[in-house]
């Protein structure tokens, strides 16, 4: 089998040869969902009539009807089913009336095994650890998700493209969040960590790494968001503490050309390899700042509110600013507020910033 086969390409196709003329319909209210509708649009200027979903799978807050308004349609809907392994999924759409082919796609409905702390499909994907909290969607072949012990998952959700590997460290709590790895990209996270509210998109080949005892706190509304371009890497070390509304990017988005050579200048494979996000120990980054590509944050250092950071910022300072700027050196935080207590900091994390004028 094509170990990088798209599910959701799989699933377009199969509509644009079966939906003989009725209108699309799309059951899943998730960022798989938002790609199948782009995809239609983009590519066969097709778009979806509804997406349809249960609310305590949603995950996009676009309007999603319920999928009861299928039932007794097959001649109206032709159905994509952008959402992980759910039996009630196929049972529902077979009392509806509908046909497997003829009727709707389901890429991910190919169940091998399952059973407590452990997944298998016929494409060749796996799970281990306890999965039961999350929504997770194989979309490709050959991935991995393995989530360590005692791993909370509440409200969370899991896409995963073909040969992409994603690994939670044990005692670690994700509330309400979202990792959707693109092919062969690569997501770990440390132990003991809690993220609220993470977002997280890798594109081919990316990897994110975020070490132990990371925690990210939230707010009605802010997510923290991480964007990793293709052949870039985004590394967070241990013990570092996010607030709200942050967004880390080693992408512009989209591609830029220089119209008289017709040329990529922001996203070729040697530019991304170059544009990577590193952020040392200990570090402590305020609400609402931007961390850009080719950032090289250094450990025991603040970053303060609302700033945006692209470049080198030392060890055990304070930075802020658009773009941001040392304005005090030589200092070390800790967690506990109001303290006279230097050592709260940890012996470790007491040091003096290092003299970066030689550095690039």
């Amino acid at each position: 089998m094509n170990e990088r086969i798209d599910g959701i390409q799989v699933m377009i196709k199969e509509a644009a040869e079966n939906r003989r003329g009725r209108k699309i319909a799309v059951w899943g209210n998730n960022p798989a969902g938002e790609l199948v509708r782009l995809l239609l649009m983009y590519q066969y200027k097709t778009a979806a009539s509804y997406c349809v979903d249960d609310t305590e799978h949603s995950y996009s807050e676009i309007p999603c009807h319920s999928p009861d308004m299928l039932d007794g349609k097959p001649d109206e809907y032709y159905v994509i089913v952008a959402a992980g392994y759910r039996p009630s999924v196929t049972e529902r759409l077979e009392k509806y009336g509908y046909k497997k082919g003829a009727d709707y796609s389901y890429f991910a409905d190919c169940v091998k095994e399952a059973r407590d702390g452990y997944y298998e499909d016929e494409h060749g994907n796996v799970i281990t650890g306890n999965y039961s909290e999350a929504d997770i969607c194989f979309l490709g072949c050959g991935s991995t998700v393995s989530i360590g012990e005692n791993v909370s998952l509440a409200s969370s959700h899991i896409y995963a493209h073909s040969g992409s590997v994603t690994e939670l460290g044990r005692d670690s709590i994700f509330l309400a969040s979202c990792i959707y790895t693109y092919s062969n990209a690569v997501f770990r996270s440390g132990c003991s960590s809690v993220f609220n509210r993470l977002y997280a998109q890798l594109y081919d080949d990316s990897a994110v790494s975020i070490g132990d005892e990371f925690v990210v706190y939230s707010f009605p509304g802010k997510q923290f968001v991480i964007h990793s371009q293709p052949d870039t890497s985004v590394t967070v070390g241990n013990r570092c503490t996010f607030s709200y509304g942050i967004s880390m990017m080693s992408q512009d988005g989209h591609s830029i050309f220089d119209v008289r050579t017709r040329e990529n200048i922001n996203s070729t494979r040697e530019i991304s390899s170059k544009r990577n996000i590193i952020i040392g120990d200990h570090v402590w980054i305020g609400y609402d700042v931007s961390v850009l590509y080719t950032t090289d944050i250094g450990s025991g250092s603040i970053i303060g509110a609302s700033s945006t950071v692209k470049g080198r910022i030392p060890n055990n300072c304070i930075a802020v600013g658009s773009p941001a700027k040392v304005i005090r050196r030589d200092i070390a935080w800790g967690q506990i507020n109001a303290s006279d207590d230097i050592n709260i900091c940890g012996a470790d994390n007491i040091a003096l910033t290092a003299d970066d004028s030689t550095r690039e």
